[in-house]
């Protein structure tokens, strides 16, 4: 699929959204991954590997709807996430922010990859998800994650990048083993974002 990139200095946001219901907070939750997939080559780690995460719920208006995963710059939950949690519910999305322990800090991408795992197949069963896909929504470092996981994991089809770049030096996208469609926002003026990263998306 032919992803998209937006350069633009405008806010992607406008403010004065109310959200249709307070979100549903799990604080901490213990996942346990249906699948883990740390790496295209490495085997998954044994079945009593958990992740330990806190997450923020909100159902959308509807009796059901796609899934979203949101993931933030920092890998934490904040009054930036919780925003776009009842943002995107209010759009009609089964919507979770997820923390990422360690992104940015130095989690490699086995930690990362098994925690977004553990959120996928924890919004999938969900039992207000509609389909067996779900897209990701990220911002900085967590939208690089989100790049980066969704060419190991089919059952990303969508992918959202806000000022998207890697977390790891070592660590490649190979979009070509990728199920999903892509859209990235840059900011022209953003000085964290790498111009050569916004146009090898593109």
């Amino acid at each position: 699929p032919e992803p998209m990139v937006e350069l633009s200095s405008e806010p992607e946001f406008e403010p004065g959204l109310e959200p249709a219901a307070e979100p549903i907070v799990e604080s901490p939750v213990v996942i346990e991954p249906e699948r883990e997939r740390p790496s295209p080559d490495e085997a998954a780690p044994d079945d009593s590997d958990t992740a330990a995460v806190e997450l923020i719920w909100a159902l959308p208006p509807a009796a059901s709807g796609p899934g979203l995963v949101i993931l933030s710059d920092s890998g934490k939950l904040d009054e930036t996430s919780r925003h776009v949690v009842e943002r995107l519910s209010n759009a009609g999305f089964l919507t979770l922010g997820v923390e990422v322990p360690g992104l940015g800090d130095g989690a490699d991408s086995q930690s990362v990859g098994m925690a977004i795992d553990a959120a996928i197949g924890r919004i999938l069963r969900h039992p207000v998800i509609r389909g067996d896909e779900v897209g990701l929504v990220g911002f900085g470092l967590g939208a690089g994650a989100a790049l980066w996981y969704s060419t190991i994991d089919t059952r990303v089809t969508a992918v959202v990048s806000f000022a998207g770049r890697m977390p790891w030096r070592d660590v490649l996208a190979q979009y070509e083993k990728s199920n999903a469609d892509y859209l990235g926002h840059y900011g022209a003026l953003d000085p964290s974002v790498d111009p050569q990263f916004a146009t090898d998306l593109e």
